[in-house]
Formats: structure tokens, sequence, C-alpha cells
């Protein structure tokens, strides 16, 4: 998951899943993967909004680097410098079918 993940979007996995585990919303699928629970609430009255000052930032600044000085970037910098996946990657993650922002 490092490798494919900026900090920030790890971070905001992690207090989602404590988050949602705390409420009571979450339940192991076939796969024992976690996801929303549609027994105790319907996945789509979720909503996931989460903002990042400045996610990804040092990233853009290495990749920005490397161009500069005739290296290449990665492919895996594109998704770490994507300020949006700390959203869009729980909802991935957990199910979650509302709202994303």
């Amino acid at each position: 998951i490092n490798n494919y993940l900026h900090r920030s979007a790890q971070f905001s996995l992690a207090a989602t899943f404590e988050a949602l585990k705390q409420a009571g919303l979450l339940t192991q699928n076939d796969e024992k993967m976690w996801k929303i629970n549609p027994n105790v609430i319907d996945p789509t009255a979720i909503a996931a909004i989460i903002g990042t000052g400045a996610g990804g930032i040092e990233t853009i600044a290495s990749v920005q680097k490397n161009l500069d000085t005739g290296k290449s970037a990665l492919p895996r910098h594109i998704l770490h410098t994507l300020p949006e996946r700390v959203a869009t990657l729980v909802t991935k993650a957990f199910g979650i079918k509302g709202t994303v922002r």
C-alpha cells in the first residue's frame, strides 16, 4: 500500500476506518474486506467529505525536480499527487455510495 498511496491518503483510510468501526457501521464481506453494513445504514446515505491542505505536495515538488533534471517520474506518482484521493479512496475501500468531495 505504501508504494501506491500518499501518506495523506493512508491517514484518511485509517481515520475513516476508525470512525466507521466505532460507529458500528462496518461489516466484513466474504473477501474479509471491511464494508458499510447495509443492514445498519444505506451506503448511499453516507458522504465522504475529506479535505487536505497540501496532501501530495512534496511528491509534486519531487517529481518536478526530477523532470527539471532530465529524470523521469514513476506512474505511481500520479496517484500520489491527486488531492481528491483522500476522499475517493475511502469510498472505494468501504463501499460508500453517497456524495464525494
